[in-house]
């Protein structure tokens, strides 16, 4: 897998489940104003559960912009690669859509100290390895794991008359407490803390403090030696629209 290397001078700030809420994110521009010593690295999930395709579109304008100038990077989320499959057969794409389907399921950052930050959106099990995280698609949905480490995915349950995604068998553990950070320090998101705080484990992060319920959203700064820096939040409106099934 291709390691980007950061300069020395550059530290990194990585924000997660932007869900269209650009008044969140722009915000968050404005407090870390991204240059050629601040890159701004999304972890995926740019579009839905948010103000619609206005919003949606001038976040993934300014990642755009970002990207062109090198120092903006993305990986692709759930819902951005959701957006891609239902149109999948457009053969005359927006330049948003177009640029989505060029991300990758993650990103791998070495510092000029030998640290390594991997950027992607869910999570990964102590058994996958380098080819997993750019290839395996599960890497965009993992939360929890099951005592043999296998995913333990999320299906749809009425639950007194409202349909309620909920894990397909109780018991399991995120993955962050299993990882013991064989790919490096990993940053994600993903799994969303209706408390709006994100959280921190031995080798690993989530970044996503579930901005369309807290209207909070966190990033993360890594300091010019690959450690990690000071965390940001800013604040704005929330915005839960009901989900279609």
């Amino acid at each position: 897998m291709r390691k980007i290397i950061v300069p020395k001078g550059v530290e990194l700030v990585v924000a997660s489940d932007f869900h269209g809420h650009s008044e969140q994110f722009f915000k968050l521009i404005n407090v870390i104003k991204p240059s050629s010593k601040t890159w701004l690295i999304g972890t995926g999930d740019l579009i839905d559960k948010g103000w619609g395709e206005e919003a949606e579109n001038a976040i993934i304008d300014k990642f755009i912009e970002l990207s062109y100038l090198g120092y903006g990077f993305c990986t692709i989320g759930n819902h951005d690669i959701k957006r891609i499959k239902k149109n999948k057969n457009n053969t005359n794409p927006s330049n948003q859509l177009s640029w989505l389907r060029t991300l990758p399921l993650s990103l791998c950052f070495e510092f000029y100290t030998g640290a390594v930050l991997t950027c992607l959106h869910a999570g990964v099990t102590n058994k996958m390895t380098w080819e997993d995280l750019q290839t395996n698609s599960e890497v965009l949905y993992i939360r929890d794991l099951d005592e043999d480490q296998k995913m333990i995915p999320l299906i749809w349950k009425e639950i007194d008359g409202v349909k309620t995604l909920i894990p397909a068998k109780p018991g399991g553990k995120p993955w962050h407490t299993f990882y013991q950070g064989h790919l490096g320090y990993l940053c994600s998101g993903h799994c969303s803390q209706s408390d709006g705080v994100a959280k921190y484990y031995n080798y690993s992060c989530n970044l996503d403090s579930a901005g369309f319920e807290t209207g909070i959203l966190t990033a993360q700064y890594f300091t010019t030696e690959g450690k990690l820096g000071k965390q940001v939040k800013v604040f704005g409106i929330p915005f839960k629209p009901k989900i279609n099934i």
